[in-house]
């Protein structure tokens, strides 16, 4: 059984720079981290743009990419949310 890891990104009207910052880190975990399953969970806080429409079409193109839609903003709640939901052995952002 190997180690699970996962990686939060909160946001907050980030639709420009997103996809771009979640490729760039899953390029990265799968290229150094052979040792863990790990994830990439994207916990949107109450954005007004379509940044949970760029999360959720991320987790369509990357198996290894998940999403949280919060309504309310803040980045601790979505830390929060996301840490209290995930299974991993480990958890970062």
């Amino acid at each position: 059984m190997s180690t699970t890891l996962d990686v939060v990104i909160p946001v907050l009207n980030e639709e420009q720079a997103l996809a771009a910052s979640v490729r760039t880190l899953h390029s990265y975990l799968s290229e150094n981290l052979d040792a863990y399953e790990w994830r990439i969970l994207v916990a949107d806080n109450g954005s007004t743009d379509a940044t949970l429409d760029v999360a959720k079409g991320l987790s369509e193109q990357h198996p290894r990419v998940g999403y949280i839609g919060l309504d309310q903003r803040g980045r601790g709640r979505a830390l929060s949310k996301a840490w209290l939901e995930s299974d991993a052995d480990i958890l970062a952002y």
